[in-house]
């Protein structure tokens, strides 16, 4: 009986440690979410290049019919300011304006902060 006891009040205590870890947890979610944008003193959110060849600077949010601008390496750090809705790339339809109006697909961005949409 008494095993049966202790065993009872080891799960609950295992419970309550379980909730209180996911609870403490809770305020890192909460700094991804719209209104945190960080400032890295200029106020842009900021992108990292994730490809191996880098992205594509483009005129318009679409790899057809917009014009190519150049290209950023990977893992360079760059300044966005919002996203758009443009052409699919390998199912991902999002694109960021960057700082001087061009624009990369976000396929190949990992957005580091929060990005507004424009």
């Amino acid at each position: 009986m008494f095993n049966g006891v202790f065993h009872r009040k080891s799960a609950l205590i295992a419970s309550v440690a379980v909730v209180a870890g996911l609870l403490s947890a809770a305020p890192a979610a909460a700094a991804a979410q719209p209104g945190s944008v960080k400032t890295w003193g200029d106020g842009y959110p900021r992108g990292v290049v994730v490809a191996k060849g880098g992205v594509n600077i483009r005129s318009a949010p679409s790899h057809v019919g917009s014009t190519w601008r150049g290209n950023v390496g990977r893992s360079e750090v760059i300044d966005l300011v919002c996203k758009v809705c443009g052409t699919d790339v390998l199912g991902n339809g999002i694109w960021f304006k960057l700082r001087d109006g061009d624009y990369v697909t976000a396929r190949y961005v990992k957005n580091v902060d929060y990005v507004p949409w424009c």
